[in-house]
């Protein structure tokens, strides 16, 4: 294995005129692509200005257009050099001085997530920063779960590098040794079959030495890491860094096996059994194929027709579109097979993530089974020990879950748990985001019981592992609360939302538009355990404090907060306002601000309403009805009983109990409550009242009933608001 030992990155040069040509080639094109877009800094004393360049998805969302010209000595003449070659310099500082940073934090967080090399790969360049950049991502995270991600992507690339560099140097022998064959003579068939299974079983070993030096624990693996590996991730990714002989310390060595198998374009045996801690981990029998040959083969190009539709699907996911997302998946998932061959790791492995992507989007839309199903074809695909296969194990508890089939599910999350488990570690927040979503589970099926049991588990590895001032600490501490409150645990509840308040009340997070979703979130359930134990003041406060918060909030502004979903936080704010203030005995107020719910909800759906909207009007309406009934005298409510109790006109089982009912019901839903009622009390208290000032229908509304007179309207709104009061008290 000592062959590895002396490979530098200083020899890993071109070795013949005929390479160095080729080297003279990439280095034109690469002074062509410089063109195209704008060179980023280079580090002191080096060339990267010719082939470090920014990516184009930064170029395009900069706050300025960039030009290709900068930085370039024929451009010197032109009169905005200048300017251009200063506006590079600046968009490449802010890169590195906000962009990087930005997603570093994120990932720190929690608020972005990628798990494996291609998840990270696409979120780097998705933010427009350059793969080359992991060391300075490294160096800026604060918690082991980033840094590990980040240092086992640049050892796995690193590891690449060098195995590819070898495999070259093979080739080269290889044909050189073909062609002196062929010169004394030896052309036939079977020498060439020969030579090629040489080459290959050559190659074989060369790989399996190479994993064992780069995984396995030993002297010669040392001197490997000292004399190879690190040099070039210092080289390619400018991060210096001391590690330990005992590297699984570090990072978990699963994780690392999974990467160097994608980047390497290598299968091995699936199976846990592999011992990170001896000088060869991998026996010969582990290595399946050294050879896999999904990355040669055609890549998508996400940018015409079909391809454009099919790499919409995880964008149509992210908005709740279903329908969109299963057209545009499935179509991915035909193109995919098409593309790539079925027998490659990566190519099977970018499968399973299709098929998850579908099975979830079926959980999404209550199609358990669905779901089920499509996850076990992701299952055949994927290795035991593989990230999609916890995903798939993951979406199949829920599923089972949701279809009452709890002892599947448990088996379910005890795979998946044992999965994330080897790939990561016991303390990462994937495993910790397993039992959340099972403490979701029995929440949602209204255990609180299991349901606390497993947030509080949950809470405590996080507290423990990334310390109380993470945000998924304060996350957890809301869920936590939330449901002591709902078992009565008020004082313990009130001192993990408080906690978790002050955490996104920090300066740092201001004008942030996930913090002030939490915030929202803190505000208002700290209201609802005021209130439980009588303290309405300061329920009053916090619910206040929450309104405003939420309507700050911007929409699409970051942390997955629509229109939609800003619209709906506010009605739910207004509605709690206006219950503390029922309580408080100020009917008036709390009238205007069921009124005001009940306003902004017509207006965010003029456009049309579901079923379920129509119904949350209609018991909007019959509240703010009960509260103006009740806020009347004494005499005037004693007039409207009797009238809900005596008016012939509601009668059941007439045709002018219907008519009324109908004609009511319409006027209701298309004009103000307490309005209405108002209006209608005036006119009966007015001898001389004119119907004509009464609220009427609306034009486009046909009503083929008898109108009913404004009695019987008035007796009507009363029997509503009575009804409303008896199903409170039920």
């Amino acid at each position: 294995m000592l062959r590895f030992a002396s490979l530098r990155f200083a020899s890993l040069r071109f070795a013949s005129p005929r390479f160095a040509s080729l080297r003279h080639a990439s280095l034109r094109f690469a002074s062509v692509r410089r063109r195209a877009a704008p060179s980023d800094l280079p580090s002191p004393g080096t060339n990267e200005i010719i082939t470090h360049c920014l990516r184009p998805e930064f170029v395009q969302s900069y706050k300025i257009p960039l030009t290709g010209d900068s930085y370039r000595p024929e451009m010197e003449e032109m009169e905005d050099f200048k300017a251009n070659a200063e506006e590079a310099c600046e968009a490449s500082l802010d890169l590195h001085n906000l962009t990087i940073p930005a997603l570093t934090n994120s990932l720190d967080n929690l608020t972005e997530v990628a798990l494996d090399s291609s998840s990270l790969t696409r979120l780097l360049h998705a933010n427009g920063i350059n793969v080359r950049y992991l060391g300075k991502v490294h160096n800026l995270a604060k918690y082991p779960h980033v840094k590990s991600l980040a240092l086992v992507e640049i050892c796995s690339r690193a590891a690449k590098h060098i195995l590819n560099q070898t495999f070259r140097q093979i080739s080269r022998k290889g044909r050189a040794e073909m062609l002196s064959a062929e010169a004394r003579g030896r052309s036939r068939d079977e020498d060439f079959l020969e030579h090629n299974a040489k080459l290959r079983r050559e190659m074989n070993d060369y790989v399996l030495d190479f994993l064992n030096l780069v995984l396995g624990m030993s002297e010669e693996s040392d001197r490997f890491w000292e004399k190879s590996m690190l040099p070039l991730m210092k080289n390619k990714f400018n991060l210096s860094i001391q590690l330990p002989k005992k590297r699984y310390v570090v990072f978990k060595m699963a994780s690392f096996l999974i990467a160097l198998q994608h980047h390497c374009s290598l299968k091995l045996q699936d199976h846990d059994k592999y011992d990170f801690t001896t000088g060869c981990p991998i026996k010969s029998e582990d290595l399946v194929s050294a050879f896999d040959d999904s990355k040669v083969k055609w890549r998508t190009n996400d940018t015409v027709e079909s391809f454009a539709l099919a790499a919409r699907g995880e964008e149509f996911m992210k908005k709740k579109d279903w329908g969109k997302a299963l057209q545009a998946l499935n179509l991915s998932l035909s193109l995919h097979k098409a593309t790539f061959s079925f027998s490659s790791y990566n190519g099977q492995m970018e499968q399973a993530a299709i098929l998850n992507n579908i099975a979830d989007t079926f959980f999404n839309i209550c199609e358990f089974q669905e779901a089920i199903d499509v996850a076990k074809k992701a299952l055949s695909l994927t290795p035991k020990f593989s990230i999609e296969n916890s995903r798939t194990y993951l979406i199949m508890m829920k599923a089972y879950f949701k279809l009452k089939d709890h002892t599947e599910s448990g088996k379910c999350f005890t795979k998946a748990k044992k999965c994330r488990e080897w790939i990561w570690g016991k303390n990462h927040p994937c495993v910790i985001e397993l039992t959340v979503n099972l403490a979701d589970l029995f929440y949602e099926d209204e255990d609180l019981e299991s349901a606390a049991m497993y947030v509080n588990s949950a809470l405590l590895k996080s507290e423990i592992n990334l310390g109380l001032k993470h945000n998924l600490c304060s996350e957890l501490s809301f869920k936590y609360g939330i449901l002591l409150a709902c078992r009565g645990s008020t004082k313990d509840s009130m001192r993990l939302l408080k906690r978790a308040v002050l955490h996104y009340s920090k300066e740092e997070f201001e004008g942030d538009n996930v913090s002030g979703v939490m915030l929202g979130k803190g505000e208002f359930s700290l209201c609802e355990v005021y209130a439980q134990t009588g303290d309405l003041e300061n329920a009053m406060l916090s619910a206040n404090t929450a309104l405003e918060r939420r309507m700050n909030l911007k929409s699409n502004g970051g942390g997955g907060v629509t229109v939609e979903g800003k619209n709906a936080m506010v009605i739910e704010s207004y509605q709690q306002v206006a219950r503390i203030y029922e309580l408080k005995g100020d009917l008036e107020q709390a009238i205007e601000f069921f009124e005001k719910s009940l306003s902004f909800i017509k207006m965010n759906n003029e456009g049309g309403m579901s079923k379920e909207k129509v119904g949350v009007v209609y018991g909007l309406s019959k509240k703010i009805l009960s509260l103006q009934v009740v806020s009347q005298p004494l005499p005037m409510r004693t007039m409207l009983k009797q009238a809900a109790e005596n008016h012939p006109s509601l009668k059941v089982g007439t045709k002018a109990h219907e008519d009324t009912i109908d004609y009511v019901t319409i006027v209701l839903y298309n004009t103000s409550p307490s309005s209405y009622l108002g209006i209608l009390l005036e006119h009966i208290a007015d001898a001389d009242g004119c119907e004509d000032n009464l609220p009427q229908l609306p034009s486009d509304v046909s009503f083929s009933g008898m109108t009913p007179s404004p009695a019987a309207q008035l007796a009507a709104l009363s029997k509503i608001a009575e009804e409303s009061v008896k199903n409170e008290k039920e």
